[in-house]
């Protein structure tokens, strides 16, 4: 903010977009795609259909206007950046990260989930955790994760939510359930 001769002020302001409604132990929080906290009431958040629920994130939010420095958020969001434009997104119901370090303690479990709900179908979409920067990590990568689940989208006539109870994309190939 500054203050000119003449008396005016000038404010000086980064606009946010809300993208997500987050969810930690303690409470909801709308952030944006870099996770800034941002000062609207969570009720707002959940009554907006175009923002996506995060469930699980670990760490305690941060205050409004400051970024909510946990590391399965900033994940969460990544993904939901690569998810964008994507004609299924909106089958997407939320993004679940209440395995992500392992917490479950079961190594069967996905570190990342995703529920795709379209009225009463259901499909619990399994994902591997986002692969390390440096190009050395062993899990399949996200790009190709996503790849695997826009080609099942498209060979399922345009459909994500209960064709099949699960679709786990950690894999090389796709595995789904057998219904």
């Amino acid at each position: 903010m500054a203050r000119c001769h003449d008396g005016t002020v000038r404010v000086q302001a980064a606009f946010r977009r809300p993208l997500a409604l987050a969810e930690g132990d303690d409470g909801a929080c709308v952030v944006d795609a870099d996770g800034f906290v941002l000062p609207l009431a969570p009720e707002r958040g959940q009554a907006a259909p175009a923002l996506m629920l995060i469930r699980g994130v670990s760490a305690a939010a941060a205050p409004p206007g400051r970024q909510w420095q946990s590391p399965d958020l900033l994940d969460a969001l990544k993904l939901l950046r690569m998810l964008e434009g994507k004609p299924y997104l909106g089958q997407i119901a939320c993004i679940d990260l209440r395995n992500y370090s392992g917490q479950l303690k079961d190594p069967a479990e996905p570190r990342l989930r995703m529920l795709a709900q379209q009225g009463q179908a259901r499909t619990d979409i399994r994902m591997e955790r986002m692969a390390a920067d440096d190009g050395l990590d062993y899990c399949v990568s996200p790009q190709r994760q996503i790849e695997k689940l826009d080609a099942y989208y498209y060979d399922n006539g345009g459909k994500l939510a209960g064709v099949h109870s699960f679709i786990d994309l950690r894999y090389d190939r796709l595995h789904v359930s057998l219904r």
